[in-house]
């Protein structure tokens, strides 16, 4: 069982470390945090656009105080949580999460990134 256990590890691990060009299975990694065009719109609400040509799902973590939104966004298309500058300075910044549109950002742990930051993530496909 331990054998077992330290098998499945070595293979994730390797896994991980795949480009994201080679995509296994149900998880991997992937830039696509250079997809996500982030301004703020007419409102002086903070917006994301998509600038890729595929469509991308974002997660938004508050850097200091908890907060999150996500959204799925197609390409050429644009769409935000609703926050003004100011409650966005309130929550210490935003941290983004981008994925390919059916899957999620989750941490070291394959666990859903919630309310807080990480330094690295991969992405997940819905289990639906």
């Amino acid at each position: 069982m331990i054998r077992s256990a330290m098998k499945m590890r070595i293979i994730s691990i390797i896994f991980c470390m795949l480009p994201a060009s080679m995509s296994y299975g149900q998880t991997y990694a992937y830039g696509l945090n250079r997809c996500a065009r982030q301004f703020y719109d007419p409102k002086n609400e903070i917006s994301y656009g998509n600038i890729c040509n595929q469509a991308i799902h974002i997660r938004l973590v508050g850097t200091s105080r908890p907060f999150t939104s996500e959204m799925d966004i197609k390409p050429g298309q644009h769409h935000g949580p609703g926050l003004s500058a100011n409650e966005v300075k309130s929550y210490g910044g935003l941290t983004i999460y981008v994925c390919p549109s059916d899957f999620f950002a989750v941490d070291a742990a394959q666990q859903p990134i919630r309310l807080k930051t990480v330094k690295q993530f991969t992405c997940k496909k819905w289990a639906f």
